[in-house]
């Protein structure tokens, strides 16, 4: 009798207290990016984001995220960091790759961007294996 009714209460619960500190930070990273990509709203998703960050620190989409935006407003010091911290995390994560690419060849550091663009590409095995198929 009293396993049902834990499982009752456990039931009866709301979402949000169950919620991990990383599901909670990837719910705002969905809410900063179902924001668009205007700059109107990047100081919006930034706030969102870093809120993300101290929830849970490891959260890789929300550093990438980050450094878009940071790249966007031309903070290309700061965009590094994040894409940085995006691949420590994450090594595989091949859109934070671009991002650093895209970063590093702005100011002509085509050595660092073309390492970057390759990872990229070496860890991105959809795109790897489309390519080698077509």
């Amino acid at each position: 009798m009293y396993p049902k009714i834990i499982f009752l209460i456990f039931l009866m619960l709301p979402l949000p207290l169950l919620a991990t500190p990383c599901n909670q930070a990837t719910q705002l990273v969905i809410q900063a990016d179902d924001l668009g990509e205007h700059t109107s709203v990047y100081a919006h998703q930034k706030a969102l984001l870093q809120q993300a960050l101290s929830l849970c620190p490891h959260h890789a989409d929300a550093h990438n995220n980050l450094g878009v935006i940071l790249e966007n407003e031309q903070n290309d010091t700061k965009a590094i960091h994040h894409y940085q911290r995006a691949l420590q995390i994450n090594p595989d994560y091949y859109e934070a790759w671009v991002g650093m690419g895209d970063v590093y060849y702005k100011p002509g550091q085509f050595p660092l961007s073309l390492d970057a663009y390759l990872n990229a590409c070496i860890r991105n095995s959809p795109v790897r294996n489309q390519r080698i198929t077509e």
